[in-house]
């Protein structure tokens, strides 16, 4: 339903995909692949303590849902750090 409001309103979807909880195995990999999306996950979940390094995917949740992601990374945009979406990233 997303995809197609999307391409509706002339976006192109994201070809990269997050699963809940970063839960996943190879079995539900595969099934996302065959939809021609690519999976991702993410070594910096900033809400859950995971710290963030040079060249770490970050999760926050900037829905509000995770007060403490957001403010981890306004400090890191505070320090100067670079962020890269993740199109450009890869």
């Amino acid at each position: 339903m997303t995809e197609k409001l999307l391409l509706e309103k002339n976006e192109l979807p994201s070809v990269f995909f997050r699963f809940p909880g970063l839960v996943s195995d190879e079995k539900t990999v595969k099934k996302v692949n065959q939809f021609g999306l690519i999976p991702v996950g993410s070594d910096a979940w900033l809400a859950k303590g995971e710290k963030a390094k040079p060249g770490s995917i970050i999760l926050i949740h900037g829905n509000g849902n995770e007060p403490k992601g957001i403010e981890i990374a306004s400090k890191l945009i505070k320090n100067h750090i670079k962020w890269l979406p993740l199109n450009e990233a890869l």
